[in-house]
């Protein structure tokens, strides 16, 4: 017992926090505990939803300290994924020419979806669509005329025996 109390446990703020570079591996452990506990409370409709706003949720948090820079939503989503999740998106594909203009995103190294990681009845990674939807849409109301109001579906995660996870963010008319 006196070696925990010579050696109290470091308290960081959520500031210092985000200049930890802990989120790639710290994340998706406690994440993976996470996911079958909601499921198995809420089930998969009700725990996708819940997910989903989870991500919500901690975006905010992480906006309250962070923003990252850009102007077009590609730009935007590479400086979120470097600064919180040291990866490159792979592939950002844009539909402009719809109406509802939409976006796919598509990302082989998902920092929710880790390997060994498989939940074959929900996509695992539910929550990025809740943070991507929470941060472009805080953008647009900071008053980016270039970032729509959106909403964010995923569909399709490695953990959920995809190749590939893809979210499709569409613009709200």
């Amino acid at each position: 017992m006196d070696y925990f109390a010579a050696h109290p446990f470091i308290e960081l703020s959520r500031k210092d926090m985000l200049k930890v570079k802990f989120s790639r591996s710290f994340l998706p452990i406690i994440y993976n505990y996470l996911v079958p506990r909601i499921k198995a409370k809420w089930g998969i409709e009700k725990g996708m939803e819940v997910l989903k706003n989870f991500g919500k949720r901690v975006m905010k948090d992480i906006l309250v300290y962070w923003m990252p820079k850009g102007k077009t939503i590609p730009t935007v989503l590479q400086n979120m994924y470097k600064f919180i999740f040291y990866v490159k998106l792979y592939v950002i594909k844009d539909f402009l020419d719809e109406k509802p203009r939409r976006w796919l995103i598509q990302d082989n190294s998902c920092p929710l979806c880790w390997e060994g990681t498989e939940e074959l009845d929900i996509h695992f990674c539910v929550a990025m669509a809740g943070a991507i939807e929470e941060l472009l849409n805080t953008f647009h109301e900071f008053g980016y005329t270039n970032i729509p109001r959106v909403t964010v579906k995923t569909l399709s995660s490695k953990a959920h025996g995809d190749p590939i996870c893809t979210h499709e963010i569409k613009e709200v008319i």
